[in-house]
């Protein structure tokens, strides 16, 4: 106390004294922004309205008067620079929604969204199972083995848990509907502060723009103008739940096989996987059902094509969000991006395109200790031999793709979208035609909701769509260069590197022979 005493504060006053002026300075601003607060809603006897003001007048340090007020509202609501950063306005905002759920107002939309999410999510354990077989992981096999039964048995529940997200979503109880292509928070609250503003204190310009926003969002309210949005919303939540459960299961029967080779017990009986479940549910969901673990989470982002956007393709969301005007270039751009990552996944040689592949490829303990590798929801070694077996059951399925793909489109069973001239498109279509299709025991179906292969299907398709415009010439170059690609990502492996020679045979580089025959 002696010390703190002795020790001088600003201007020569000791430091309690200064302490004390910066307190009576905070006071002096609470106190005027309760009185700004009570002079919006005092006589309204609304309680709740008064809450809503007080809390804005407090929350902001340069709110403390009427003229603050207005002018923080004025931008709010239309726009502009508020605390030194470029606002769009509430106006904006809910015109915006309205494009957004009239874009995805069809049925296909939420269809096509289930099918996705579902592919997805059932082959993660699938892959990653067959990355372990390659390995020789027989662990790792077996537990995402148990992940995949234990995913397929939530289905039944799963109806349910989706009725009841539906019901949910569909009654409003639920203030947040977030889904992979908006973002949406009711805060019926705020929304009835800009309105007493607007009506008691703003021009006419603010009392147009707030009629105008508060139709607009009535609509984006209206269960008839967004039940698509809805749908996907409910269907991403169950798809997480789903995945948690596959979880629980993986798990419990990585332990149980622990404890079975330790000797234990001769036998892993399902009534020994049920108590491991339980006991690692605890761990990936809270009290109220909400997921908790890192792995889980990161998965549901992946399969719902919600993961946040890095690098380039931040830069230009953030470009086209702050020019309103722009944004109907760039829609649904987290969606679009997260979609062309999923598929490069599963693509020969794209894969490396993909900074997360590479991160996992080449990391090892270390860089789990480290915690190099925890946005990727990796913090155990475990949770590292999952996803390189991910990784190589990705490669193999998606080598196997491309293989049938070129087989299906050479014996005109598969097509793309057509060839680039209008003309001889329509011609095509004219005679019967139908693009993005397979031909499957006399049946045309689709492949365009075939996530996420449909990129594959349609990209060597195009190929060969193109030959007749294009020349034989060229469609050799073209498919020899795809055949490289799977080529080069099997020729990777050190027991295998004979046949980087051969495939670079095809690469068409100059000089690449004499390279082959010295090293030979």
């Amino acid at each position: 106390g002696y010390d703190l005493q002795s020790v001088k504060g600003v201007d020569g006053l000791p430091k309690k004294a200064v302490y004390q002026q910066e307190v009576n300075a905070d006071i002096g601003k609470s106190i005027d922004a309760f009185r700004t607060a009570f002079t919006m809603a005092g006589e309204s006897g609304d309680n709740e309205l008064f809450k809503a003001y007080m809390e804005v007048a407090s929350m902001l340090d340069d709110v403390t008067n009427l003229n603050d007020l207005d002018n923080f509202f004025r931008k709010k609501l239309r726009g502009g620079m508020l605390d030194g950063k470029k606002q769009t306005g509430e106006l904006i905002k809910e015109l915006e929604g309205v494009m957004i759920h009239s874009v995805l107002s069809g049925p296909k939309t939420p269809i096509r969204a289930i099918m996705g999410t579902a592919s997805a999510t059932f082959l993660r354990p699938m892959a990653t199972a067959l990355g372990a077989t390659f390995s020789g992981d027989v662990v790792t096999r077996k537990s995402s083995l148990a992940a995949l039964n234990g995913m397929m048995g939530m289905l039944p529940e799963a109806f349910t848990l989706f009725r009841k997200k539906l019901d949910g979503y569909f009654s409003g109880d639920i203030a947040t509907v977030q889904s992979r292509y908006v973002e949406r928070t009711k805060a019926d609250q705020k929304w009835k502060l800009y309105g007493d503003w607007a009506e008691k204190r703003g021009s006419d310009a603010d009392k147009a723009v707030f009629r105008a926003a508060n139709m607009a969002r009535a609509m984006n309210d209206s269960n008839y103008l967004s039940y698509s949005t809805k749908i996907m919303a409910a269907t991403d939540d169950v798809f997480g739940h789903i995945l948690a459960r596959g979880k629980m299961r993986e798990r419990a029967m990585r332990e149980s096989l622990e404890l079975a080779s330790k000797g234990e017990f001769t036998e892993i009986t399902p009534a020994i996987l049920r108590k491991a479940e339980e006991k690692f549910a605890k761990q990936i969901l809270d009290e109220d059902g909400n997921i908790i673990d890192d792995a889980v989470k990161y998965a549901k982002r992946e399969s719902t094509l919600t993961k946040d956007l890095e690098g380039f393709s931040k830069g230009l969301e953030t470009l086209f969000n702050s020019n309103p005007w722009a944004k109907p270039f760039f829609l649904f751009a987290r969606t679009g991006v997260n979609g062309l990552e999923l598929t490069a996944k599963y693509t020969p040689g794209f894969n490396f395109l993909v900074k997360e592949f590479n991160d996992v490829a080449f990391a090892s303990v270390k860089d789990v200790e480290a915690g190099n590798l925890t946005k990727y929801g990796i913090s155990t070694f475990e949770e590292l031999q999952n996803a390189k077996a991910l990784q190589n059951g990705r490669l193999a399925i998606g080598s196997a793709v491309v293989s049938m793909a070129s087989m299906m489109w050479m014996s005109g069973n598969m097509s793309g979208d057509g060839p680039t001239d209008r003309q001889m498109r329509q011609s095509w279509v004219d005679a019967g035609w139908k693009p993005r299709t397979f031909t499957l025991g006399g049946v045309q179906i689709g492949y365009e909701a075939f996530e996420p292969f449909n990129q594959i299907m349609s990209t060597i398709s195009n190929v060969g769509d193109h030959s007749l415009l294009m020349g034989d010439e060229w469609t050799e170059d073209q498919l020899l260069k795809i055949a490289m690609v799977v080529g080069q990502s099997a020729a990777s492996k050190s027991y295998l590197t004979g046949l980087q020679q051969f495939v670079d045979l095809f690469s068409g580089q100059p000089g690449q022979h004499n390279r082959i025959i010295a090293s030979l």
